[in-house]
């Protein structure tokens, strides 16, 4: 950048960003979101903000999640996916004399991928905006709002999203 090009916005303050920072860096919580995104279709930041909510004291309703959902999928879709879909493209093996390039650009890309993680999380606490609670979230409360969120996306009462859930509040209840 240079001195005469302009100085890209500030984040807006965000307490559910700082939240899943500090949610998703415990151990175990970042792989059984990956997992539940990868095998399930689920969006992590919708399963963070169940766990939010949470937190916040809110149980999350169908519509609530409706909502969510409808206010983020844009995002998700147009922008987030595809920077994930580059990334993992430069993870592939056979970039031959292009490998130290390919990880370079995989770098850069899993930069604008956090970026566009902090976005589509920006648009759900605008969706819902919730103060974060001083305490951490209730297991039950959690586990509720995860369930939900389940129904919502048609995979509720499956084993293997049981197993993935089961690791995820693992993860949470440990501090």
């Amino acid at each position: 950048m240079s001195a005469s090009e302009p100085r890209p916005p500030e984040w807006p303050v965000n307490p559910f960003w700082d939240f899943s920072v500090a949610l998703y860096s415990r151990p175990g919580v970042g792989s059984a979101c990956l997992a539940l995104q990868d095998r399930h279709g689920l969006d992590v930041n919708l399963l963070l903000f169940c766990v939010y909510a949470a937190a916040c004291g809110k149980r999350l309703t169908a519509a609530d999640l409706t909502s969510l959902n409808v206010s983020v999928g844009p995002w998700r879709r147009r922008v987030v996916e595809p920077l994930r879909q580059v990334r993992r493209t430069f993870k592939e093996p056979g970039h031959g004399a292009m490998d130290a390039l390919a990880e370079r650009l995989r770098r850069q890309v899993l930069e604008a991928e956090i970026e566009a993680e902090r976005g589509a999380q920006t648009i759900l606490h605008r969706a819902l905006p919730l103060e974060r609670a001083a305490t951490a979230p209730d297991p039950s409360s959690a586990r509720d709002n995860l369930e939900a969120y389940l129904a919502a996306a048609g995979l509720a009462h499956r084993p293997e999203t049981a197993r993935d859930l089961t690791v995820l509040l693992e993860a949470i209840r440990e501090r």
